[in-house]
């Protein structure tokens, strides 16, 4: 694998590895309860029950939320609530909120490696079917435009008979390897500083197995796809960015 280039401030909001299971064992209430125990001095802070909004419409009657606890999806938090895991039948994730330490790829690997190992011998799932890597970025630069070429080489194309003074836009764009590997690319103009311009780049690398995968190819295959999210990254900005991350 080729090495990472790394910067002192990395742009990273959130980092997460999500796996997605061919059932096993018929799933307990009590495997989040004992995933915590095998995991508790990584995610000593308090459990969290997840939460599911629904959109319900009743005669004429305004459409109201009616939020439903799901007692199957439970998140462990560290206690500083920067490390994450969220863990629920045939689904695991990983998160890592920043601040992402420059060298956060040698931390995140092994916590996911970690909690993949632990959930295994918990649930005893059958197979992997789906993985996904996914890295938001919250990116400044300063210069108050949504214009910013300088910086990125993934902005929308200019139109003729529009206005050129471009305030704000949301682009996503989808991407297929050879091997069906998808990159999904989302990147938008958001609300930051009156002085600076903000942008979201969100790069997610998903596998979709379509039949069971063996256990023991999720971690080699997390190793690619993240190889595959740098490339990407890398890909998307220009040196003058760069400079920017490395100041």
């Amino acid at each position: 694998m080729a090495d990472r280039r790394k910067y002192k401030n990395p742009p990273i909001d959130e980092a997460l590895c999500e796996f997605r299971f061919a059932p096993g064992q018929e799933w307990d209430l009590t495997i989040p309860g004992r995933l915590h125990g095998a995991v508790k001095d990584e995610y000593a802070g308090k459990p969290r029950n997840l939460f599911q909004a629904q959109l319900q419409v009743a005669g004429n009657a305004p459409p109201a939320v009616a939020w439903n606890q799901n007692v199957s999806m439970v998140q462990l938090t560290d206690v500083a609530g920067t490390h994450l895991l969220t863990v629920g039948p045939d689904l695991l994730s990983v998160h890592i909120l920043r601040p992402y330490p420059e060298n956060g790829w040698e931390v995140f690997r092994p916590m996911i490696e970690r909690a993949f190992e632990q959930y295994v011998a918990v649930a005893q799932p059958a197979g992997l079917m789906r993985l996904g890597i996914r890295y938001i970025n919250r990116v400044e630069v300063p210069e108050r435009t949504a214009k910013s070429d300088k910086y990125f080489k993934c902005l929308p194309a200019a139109v003729d008979g529009l206005p050129q003074n471009l305030q704000a836009f949301m682009h996503r764009a989808e991407y297929a390897y050879e091997d069906g590997v998808r990159l999904i690319t989302t990147f938008a103009t958001v609300d930051g500083p009156p002085d600076k311009s903000s942008f979201v780049l969100d790069l997610d690398v998903v596998l979709e197995a379509g039949e069971s995968r063996p256990l023991g190819d999720a971690l080699k295959l997390v190793d690619d796809l993240r190889q595959r999210e740098r490339d990407a990254f890398e890909a998307l900005i220009t040196d003058e960015l760069r400079r920017l991350f490395d100041a």
